[in-house]
């Protein structure tokens, strides 16, 4: 198994509510005490990388509990990747973080191409995505 880099190289960061800025930080921690810096924060059995099948229903299991919409009785809705959408809108459009920013932080290039891919969804373009994630 190899790790890939972004598709542009760019350095990739997030940001999370505060509500899980303990829980999170306390896990780094552990992780980072028991197996070292090199460690992943997320494994799958054995400390390696999570498999594909395995990682795909976990997700499922967190999409069912969260009460998203599921495609199949094996099968989320959404993607994890779709959740790098939601983020980004919200960082744009909901928090208003400068697009620079948030193109830095999503490892785009330039803010432009940030804003073209993602100003047509907060415009109309997927209103029903809208709704649903308006009150999270």
């Amino acid at each position: 198994m190899a790790f890939k880099s972004p598709k542009n190289a760019q350095k990739r960061t997030t940001i999370f509510p505060a509500s899980l800025a303990a829980e999170l930080s306390d896990h780094a921690a552990a992780v980072r005490a028991s197996e070292g810096d090199q460690a992943l924060l997320f494994p799958g059995r054995g400390g390696s990388p999570a498999e594909r099948r395995q990682f795909v229903r976990l997700w499922h299991r967190a999409a069912q509990r969260a009460g998203w919409p599921t495609r199949s009785s094996t099968a989320a809705l959404w993607h994890p990747h779709d959740l790098r959408h939601v983020a980004a809108c919200w960082m744009l459009f909901d928090v208003d973080i400068d697009p620079p920013l948030v193109a830095r932080m999503l490892g785009h290039a330039t803010a432009a191409f940030t804003l073209s891919r993602y100003v047509g969804v907060r415009t109309g373009a997927d209103a029903a995505a809208n709704r649903l994630t308006d009150s999270w």
